[in-house]
C-alpha cells in the first residue's frame, strides 16, 4: 500500500489552491533545490520538473497527507504542553502523555522504515536522491529518543518536556519541508494513467 501511494508524489509545488495550514511551517528555510539538474539520473527519462504528468490534487496525495498528519500531531501536542504548562501533572495526564508519546514514537520509526525500505531505493532509481534526506532520519530518531527518556521518566511536568520536545519538532518540520519540496519533484509517474510512480 505504502509502495503505491508514495509513487503518487510527483508534483514541483502544490496547486495554487492549496494553502499551507497554519504554523505548520512558518519561516523554515529548506537546503534543497528540487529542479537542480544535479539530482538527475536520466535526464531525458525523469526531467526534474513532473508536474505535468500530475492528474490529482497534492492535498489527496497519500505521501502528503501522512506528511501533514505528522505535522498535525506535533503542532497539537506543542499545545497541549504549552497549555499544561509548569503545573504539577496528575497521574493520569502523565499516563496520557506516555500513551500519546508511545504511539508517536512507533509512527515515525515505522514512517522511516517504509521510507528507508521502500521509498527511498524506489526514489535512488529515478533520481540522485540528496542524502540529507534519509540521514535526517538518524538524527529524528536521536531527538525522539531523548523526548521519550524524558516522558518514560520522572514527568512532574510538561515544562520538563517542553524544550526537547521542541527541539525535536523543529528538526523535523525541517526535514519533512525539505522532503515535501525536492523528492516529489524529481519522481516520475510509471504509469501516467493511474498517476502513480
Amino acid at each position: 500500500f505504502f509502495f503505491e501511494v508514495a509513487g503518487r508524489n510527483a508534483m514541483t509545488q502544490a496547486p495554487k489552491s492549496y494553502i499551507a495550514p497554519p504554523g505548520s511551517y512558518g519561516k523554515i528555510k529548506i537546503s534543497i533545490e528540487p529542479t537542480d539538474t544535479k539530482y538527475a539520473k536520466d535526464l531525458a527519462t525523469y526531467p526534474p520538473d513532473k508536474s505535468g504528468l500530475w492528474t490529482a490534487p497534492m492535498e489527496t496525495d497519500g505521501w502528503f497527507l501522512e506528511h501533514c498528519n505528522i505535522r498535525s500531531e506535533c503542532t497539537k501536542m506543542a499545545d497541549v504542553l504549552d497549555k499544561l504548562g509548569t503545573k504539577t501533572l496528575e497521574e493520569w495526564e502523565i499516563e496520557s502523555l506516555r500513551s500519546w508519546f508511545a504511539n508517536h514514537n512507533l509512527h515515525i520509526h515505522e514512517h522511516h522504515m517504509h521510507e528507508d525500505n521502500i521509498f527511498t531505493p524506489f526514489m535512488q532509481t529515478r533520481i540522485n536522491l540528496p542524502e540529507k534526506l534519509t540521514t535526517d532520519h538518524v538524527q529524528l530518531v536521536a531527538l525522539l529518543k531523548a523526548v521519550m527518556t524524558i516522558v518514560e521518566g520522572q514527568l512532574a511536568s510538561a515544562s520538563v518536556l517542553r524544550p526537547a520536545f521542541e527541539e525535536y519538532q523543529k528538526m523535523l518540520f525541517t526535514h519533512l519541508k525539505e522532503v515535501r519540496h525536492s523528492t516529489p519533484a524529481a519522481i516520475a509517474p510509471a504509469c501516467p494513467a493511474r498517476g502513480s510512480a
